[in-house]
């Protein structure tokens, strides 16, 4: 998410210090100046290696919350971390045995985000986000004023990746700060992302299961054999809640809801059951652990009676239309994960009456054609399709708007138990001990409400700006593909050496070449000679000849991170391999446009021979050498670096490149690498297997046996993976299934994906043609003959004055351009009609 734009909240700078020093008098005075009141913390003193300079800022009782435990014990905050030692697990006591493995260490310079959370309804939770482990959901047993007291604190220590932070933990008031309605509106970020987003501000975590983020069901077609998502009559009427889409069963509950007249109106309710609570949660991903085993514990230990289990996702939906008790939307993995529809595990969840069979895998719709991937994917699309965006603002409105609670609420038919809303009921002040616990226990099993984040008074959520007025990316239909057109632009000067990497600032294309000199090229989306774009060589720079002497033909490989001035003019950072002293260096281009020469920034050895392959994401940078090594670096992010090595293997640096892990996964050369920051992970092609490690720490994850050589590779921000070799491309999930497999492809130069989280589209460079696919079934849409054969595929950045263009880089030195010349020309007139309009 976003920062918030506040000057006041740095984090503190300086040797652990800030403003915050504790002072005679104050409550956490003595816990620096009295050595006898230390003791008390033996455990944390003696169980970790304390800094010379650390003291204690405040001691706090704190709950850790998680999604199937949740442990009460003590919080320390110093000036470098926050310290925990448990004590008791809520429900049942727990052994405390002081040692440093039951203890736990959090370092400060690794928090990355703080949100403020509630627990039973009560405003004293934090959730603390770190770039190296699992967020931290804490409750603070002081209540809200413990929980503010501790953020005050933190705010005022030395935080250095946390940039900005917020005065306020309010959720409306942080979400009011940030710009990411703006993003969505302007289709910068997905509708997924924005939900995601949403649910995170509003309150939602992964950690509280009573809490869990919620997503709405879009589909309303279950039951056909084939499925076409333009067509709105596939869609579910997002404008009204769950439980009104049914009008027969609503006017059921209002008949029921105006009979409690003798009722408080602040105790009157539409729906008794909730669209999110832990049951729904646990009846969706029942199949997998942690939920498996605790769907069973909160069964009494055994599963539920089989025919309520989710079994049938056309059941499901249809239960959620008829029956007067179930209101239930669905959860995140839902749209992107989908082990949650298999039994992977073969658990024996019992036989359906009726003689209809075991449940086993989740029953498809037909037009899912009986994969789980596949319902997942079309799922995801449903999510981001044209309808959906035109009508999410809608749902918004309901969950977390204006519609949410009071008159509108009721007008809207969104009326849930007054115990699901926050601030309705102030559990403290219950005196009677028996009621409080019923009300404790009705929070959080029945259900709660997301923070609201627009009330009345901020109105209706803005609705998303039509595809025609946004940036849209080339490959987003089917229809849009029909309409690309390939050029060659011509009177392009060469070397006749291929091209390793491609990037474009502002209206600067940037060629590397593969003798590392730099093509600079004048790019503009104004037509010329007799083409969409104008094209025309400016300059070249390169690297100095005393570093350039290349140790092996056909082993330099190039790639461009993200960087530059933040305005899109000066070029971003490039990479090479490929020298003579086996390191990988770090460039900047000239400041000035006379300059010819690249100014090396780093130069890091980290490999034992050759460096065959690299890749970038965000901050990430991964090599794969001849060593059958997989490093791992940050570039240019010091404090990410110093979290992500740790006790790992890494710690090489040099200039702005350091080494933060060194996976060993592979037994052979590595020859192909790609890395993606959205999933956490990376894809690494050796021989004829596949090796996924985890992106934070390295881990080895698993090994695919794709049984061909392995000659590209790429993921997507959904974990599935795209793999050439030499005689077929073959589509794997990073769970380890093999979707689909085609043959015949020939010599892949390259690849490219795209689409909404690079998952509707296969761009494949073999031999002289450059081949489109479609993602889920790798169908042929379309193909183009080129001059030469293709060796790098650049897509274009998001850029709301132009139209994106996928740039071919050839294996003779020039540069191919595919475009949809149309598409430009549609949206000037699309814009233009509505201006006048």
């Amino acid at each position: 998410v976003e920062e918030v734009d506040e000057e006041e909240g740095e984090g503190g700078g300086g040797d652990g210090g800030g403003e915050d020093e504790p002072k005679e008098g104050d409550d956490d005075f003595y816990l620096v100046q009295n050595e006898d009141s230390r003791d008390e913390f033996a455990w944390a003193t003696q169980g970790f290696k304390w800094e010379k300079k650390e003291r204690v800022v405040m001691v706090s009782e704190v709950i850790v919350v998680g999604p199937s435990v949740s442990v009460r014990g003590n919080m320390l905050l110093t000036n470098y971390a926050i310290y925990f030692h448990p004590e008791k697990q809520l429900g049942k006591d727990v052994e405390t045995t002081g040692s440093a493995g039951d203890d736990v260490r959090w370092m400060l310079d690794r928090i990355v985000s703080v949100y403020g959370r509630r627990y039973i309804l009560r405003p004293q939770a934090v959730e603390i986000f770190f770039a190296n482990v699992n967020e931290v959901f804490m409750s603070f047993e002081g209540g809200v004023k413990m929980r503010d007291k501790f953020y005050s604190k933190l705010r005022n220590l030395n935080c250095p990746m946390l940039k900005t932070m917020s005065k306020s933990l309010v959720p409306r008031q942080v979400f009011s700060k940030l710009k990411i309605t703006d993003l969505w509106r302007r289709r910068k970020i997905s509708n997924f992302e924005y939900l995601m987003r949403l649910n995170l501000l509003a309150g939602r975590s992964f950690n509280d299961i009573t809490q869990y983020p919620v997503f709405p069901w879009v589909l309303a077609d279950y039951t056909s054999d084939t499925i076409d998502l333009s067509d709105p009559a596939v869609y579910r009427d997002l404008t009204k809640p769950i439980g009104a889409l049914n009008q027969d069963r609503l006017d059921g509950l209002l008949e029921r809801f105006h009979d409690m007249d003798g009722f408080d109106e602040n105790y009157k309710f539409l729906y008794g059951s909730h669209y999110s609570s832990p049951g729904v949660v646990l009846h969706y991903l029942i199949r997998q652990e942690p939920f498996t085993t605790m769907a069973i514990s909160l069964q009494g230990g055994r599963f539920d009676v089989p025919d309520r289990l989710f079994f049938d996702i056309a059941s499901s939906w249809k239960c959620c239309q008829t029956n007067s008790g179930d209101f239930k939307e669905m959860v995140p993995e839902m749209f992107c994960v989908p082990e949650v529809l298999l039994n992977t595990n073969k658990f024996p969840f019992g036989t359906l009456q009726d003689n209809r069979g075991q449940v086993d895998d989740v029953i498809l719709p037909p037009w899912a054609k009986g994969s789980a991937h596949e319902f997942i994917r079309v799922n995801r699309l449903a999510l981001e399709s044209e309808y959906v965006s035109q009508h999410l603002h809608s749902w918004i409105d309901l969950i977390f708007g204006y519609k949410q609670r009071g008159p509108d609420a009721i007008k809207a038919n969104n009326l849930f138990h007054n115990l699901s809303y926050e601030g309705a009921v102030d559990i403290d002040k219950i005196e009677d001990v028996m009621e409080r616990k019923a009300a404790e226990a009705h929070i959080q099993n029945f259900g709660q409400c997301p923070s609201q984040l627009l009330t009345r008074k901020d109105g209706r959520h803005p609705k998303r700006a039509p595809a025609t007025e946004c940036w849209t990316q080339l490959f987003s239909s089917n229809e849009r593909v029909e309409g690309l057109n390939v050029y060659n632009p011509p009177n392009q000067t060469t070397n006749g050496t291929k091209v390793l990497a491609l990037s474009i600032v502002g209206e600067t294309l940037r060629v590397v070449h593969e003798d590392f000199q730099i093509s600079n090229y004048f790019f503009s989306p104004q037509g010329k000679d007799n083409l969409p774009f104008t094209l025309k060589l400016t300059g070249k720079v390169g690297v100095t000849e005393a570093v350039s002497r290349v140790s092996l033909e056909n082993r330099c490989h190039a790639c461009f991170l993200p960087g530059g001035d933040g305005d899109g003019v000066e070029a971003p950072p490039l990479l090479l391999t490929g020298f003579w002293d086996e390191a990988i260096k770090s460039y900047q281009f000239p400041s000035s446009k006379s300059g010819k020469t690249l100014h090396l920034e780093s130069s890091l050895k980290a490999h034992r021979g050759t460096i065959p392959c690299l890749a970038s994401s965000s901050s990430y940078v991964v090599t794969g050498g001849d060593d059958c090594i997989v490093n791992i670096s940050i570039y240019d992010y010091p404090q990410l670096a110093k979290a992500l090595v740790g006790d790992g293997d890494g710690g090489r640096e040099n200039g702005k490149l350091a080494v933060t892990r060194r996976c060993y996964g592979h037994c052979t050369a590595v020859s192909c690498i790609d890395v993606c920051a959205v999933t956490g992970v990376v894809v690494s092609g050796g021989g004829d297997n596949v090796v996924v490690h985890k992106l934070l720490t390295g881990q080895f994850v698993r090994k695919l046996e794709v049984g061909e050589e392995v000659v590209c590779i790429k993921v997507n921000e959904v974990g599935e993976i795209v793999v050439a070799t030499k005689d077929s491309l073959q589509l794997w999930s990073v769970n380890g299934s093999l979707l689909r497999r085609m043959e015949g492809l020939g010599d892949v130069g390259a690849i490219e994906l795209s689409g909404v989280f690079k998952s509707q589209y296969i761009v494949v460079a073999t031999g002289n043609w450059l081949k489109i696919l479609a993602f889920g079934t790798l169908h042929l849409l379309k193909e183009f003959e080129l001059p030469a054969r293709a060796v790098c595929l650049y897509l274009t950045p998001p850029d709301n004055s132009v139209d994106q263009y996928l740039i071919l880089g050839l294996e003779d030195g020039r540069v191919g351009v595919i475009c949809d010349p149309s598409h430009r020309f549609k949206c000037m007139d699309d814009a233009l009609q509505a201006w006048f309009e």
